[in-house]
């Protein structure tokens, strides 16, 4: 057996594939060009799997053992159950269609893992449209603007998350068709509060493809992603999504992947090792016609079982390891389940995490001013820069987009209020993808309650423009004036008396017995300060 190869990226992801599709009524795909644009087809009949009449008759089922589940998110050495379906959790979404946009990368990893990941960290449950996360955003900030209605680069996706977040289907509802002009968020009050809860990190991993390593639902290959569903992690997966299938008393099992050109993005939600369909037709289940993995899909209820279909283990092997030459009179060349332009299954989970934000870089722009940026945030106490690099892919060209605007979180060069407030020069700087200077857009640092704490200006002319303010702020300046004057005691007298509210910038400046609460103590010191004592 081959060892399960495991790779763990916190942050930003090293690969490059494009994974999107569409429901129409049968499949529909995407396919990678050159250059590593993506494009949908839609109607493509001949992707439609050839689906077998339902089976009269139940096969008999095997009974076979568990195997050990692996060190994933602290659980090690138990027993796995025979089955897992994380669909039932209340923190999972219910089924919803892309429609005839080519969504499916921002559907899995918004819709469904981000939804799932978010609900289950805040204990909410996924039923109202509130607690569920719009792929909208995120596929037309994303959007490789070349073609209409493309693909996105799931992994585009993920850092879109890990920057920005996503809104609710409430405040940004997603819409089924394609929208040529790619609509965009206005709304600096959602963006802003969509930056409290992002992910956190992003994690890889790989099943072997080649050859016949997984023999029986109690192989070893098996256990990391079992692992991972049993620790409630959803799954993302792509594959060709071009199956043979057929219709069980179980639903709809799809045993055999082929080779195209296109790609479709899903979730894993769980496993049921007695799952099973006589492949080979000989009459009774092997081994390796047991077990299935179940897969939530993004065409809607109607599709499928509800929406979800089963994925035999056996689809995972290159090679199958049924046995009989059942395949020679099957059309396409055989391939990986979860291989779409690898070797081996790839897939990825997610984690996510609330955060407290302080400082945002907002960037205003035109729309001749932005061709895919590039863009970086900066800060330093007078030692030196610290960086952090953002990665922002969605290339919308001059032609659709009008004026719109990018918020980004300070935190990962943030030291702490106590740190940040003084002596502090923040920076942005941006450039085209490619390498073209972009126009002056309108920098400004702002507080999480989108005050302006100070524009920022231009200190580079070369094609990586760089934007800088520098602050120096007291304690009691509420305003970002610089001193304390009576406006700040005007604005700590409104925040007492429940007029307005603080953002976290001003609550740290108005709290100035440095207790961790503001009240007339503070406004007893403010008064003093103000009277010169």
């Amino acid at each position: 057996m081959k060892n399960i190869v495991k790779k763990t990226f916190s942050g930003l992801l090293m690969f490059t594939l494009l994974f999107s599709s569409v429901n129409t009524g049968i499949f529909a795909e995407d396919s990678i060009d050159s250059d590593n644009n993506a494009s949908c087809f839609y109607g493509m009949r001949g992707l439609e799997p050839e689906i077998e009449e339902p089976i009269i008759e139940k096969l008999p089922i095997l009974n076979g053992s568990n195997s050990q589940i692996g060190d994933v998110y602290g659980v090690n050495a138990v027993t796995y159950p025979a089955s897992k379906d994380i669909s039932t959790s209340t923190y999972f979404p219910p089924i919803k269609s892309q429609g005839s946009v080519g969504s499916c990368s921002a559907f899995s990893a918004v819709y469904y893992q981000f939804t799932y990941e978010a609900n289950k960290l805040n204990k909410r449950s996924s039923a109202s449209l509130a607690n569920q996360y719009s792929p909208q955003w995120a596929y037309y900030a994303t959007y490789l603007e070349k073609e209409n209605n493309m693909g996105v680069r799931y992994t585009d996706v993920y850092n879109f998350l890990k920057d920005h977040g996503a809104l609710s289907m409430a405040d940004n509802p997603y819409v089924s068709t394609f929208n040529a002009a790619l609509p965009l968020v206005t709304d600096e009050a959602k963006m802003r509060d969509a930056l409290k809860t992002r992910v956190s990190a992003v994690h890889t991993y790989s099943i072997p493809g080649n050859g016949t390593p997984i023999t029986s639902c109690t192989d070893a290959d098996l256990n990391e992603i079992k692992s991972l569903l049993n620790a409630n992690k959803v799954v993302r997966a792509s594959s060709t999504f071009n199956f043979d299938a057929v219709k069980t008393d179980n639903g709809s099992i799809y045993y055999r992947n082929k080779t195209s050109g296109s790609g479709h993005s899903f979730v894993i939600v769980g496993y049921n090792d007695n799952i099973s369909y006589d492949v080979n037709k000989d009459g009774k289940i092997e081994a390796a016609e047991k077990g299935a993995f179940k897969v939530a899909n993004s065409w809607g209820s109607s599709w499928g079982n509800n929406g979800y279909i089963w994925i035999l283990y056996d689809a995972l092997n290159n090679v199958s390891a049924i046995s009989g030459s059942w395949e020679k009179n099957l059309d396409g060349d055989r391939q990986a389940a979860f291989a779409y332009e690898f070797a081996n299954n790839n897939y990825t989970t997610i984690d996510v995490a609330n955060y407290d934000v302080n400082f945002i870089a907002k960037c205003n722009f035109s729309s001749t001013q932005r061709n895919a940026p590039r863009i970086s945030l900066g800060k330093s106490n007078g030692t030196g820069f610290s960086t952090y690099n953002t990665v922002h892919n969605g290339n919308f060209g001059t032609e659709k987009v009008s004026n719109f605007t990018l918020l980004f979180d300070y935190k990962p060069v943030e030291k702490g209020l106590e740190y940040d407030y003084t002596n502090t020069t923040w920076r942005v700087s941006l450039r085209n993808f490619d390498a073209t200077r972009i126009n002056d857009p309108a920098v400004s640092l702002i507080d999480n309650a989108g005050n302006t704490v100070k524009n920022m200006t231009r200190t580079s002319t070369a094609s990586t423009r760089t934007y800088d303010c520098s602050i120096n702020l007291v304690m009691g300046d509420l305003n970002y004036s610089g001193t304390v004057t009576s406006a700040d005691m005007t604005r700590l007298n409104k925040y007492l008396s429940g007029e307005i509210t603080f953002s976290n910038v001003q609550f740290f400046l108005a709290d100035l017995n440095g207790d961790g609460a503001v009240n007339s103590k503070d406004l007893t010191r403010l008064m003093k300060i103000l009277a010169g004592e």
